[in-house]
């Protein structure tokens, strides 16, 4: 349905003779992928609206895409597969936010938070079988993914000297989930090879 839409909205680009017919290929893919994030963006706010959990939704959803950006890892084969998998994601990660006790032992929190942060520095960026970064790409992606770690890891350490544990765990699953996939994609790869 979203290739549709951005297969539609590309067609009415080039006969409106904002795109020519040369650069089709190159927006319908940019609009699919930027259909397919909005689509999941809302249905995460929707989630997050339905627990009464938002401001943590978004906080864990910002997290999570500054680093799954540059770390890359895991993708799934097709969308509809992307989105289920989303949804089993997302409901688990708000409920780990919600029920954060454990967050809330310190040693728990930075160990956790420590060892995310490590392995995707160690592991970023990751390819997969659709996308292998050329070095260059390699180089920019490692720069930047190291930029958002420092700023997330800073970024949550205020929060929890702040008790802001909800927030804190917020982004701290954002960081876990980060680094899961990024594992999930490197074994695939070594998998594949």
């Amino acid at each position: 349905m979203l290739r549709a839409t951005a297969k539609r909205t590309t067609d009415w680009l080039v006969q409106g003779g904002s795109i020519s017919e040369a650069d089709r290929e190159v927006y319908e893919f940019g609009l699919d992928k930027l259909f397919s994030m909005l689509s999941n963006l809302i249905f995460t706010a929707v989630i997050g609206l339905l627990f009464g959990m938002f401001v943590q939704m978004i906080a864990f959803y910002s997290a999570y895409i500054a680093l799954r950006v540059y770390a890359g890892g895991y993708h799934a084969d097709r969308q509809l597969r992307c989105f289920f998998i989303s949804i089993g994601i997302v409901i688990p990660c708000l409920l780990a936010i919600h029920y954060q006790q454990v967050w809330n032992v310190p040693v728990v929190f930075f160990g956790l938070l420590a060892a995310g942060v490590v392995i995707l520095a160690l592991l970023g960026p990751v390819g997969n079988k659709n996308k292998m970064p050329d070095e260059l790409e390699k180089t920019v992606y490692r720069r930047r993914l190291l930029r958002n770690l420092v700023i997330i890891t800073t970024g949550a350490v205020i929060l929890s000297m702040l008790a802001l544990q909800d927030y804190a765990a917020a982004v701290l699953c954002g960081v876990l989930l980060s680094t899961a996939t990024a594992i999930v994609g490197k074994v695939k790869l070594l998998l594949q090879a």
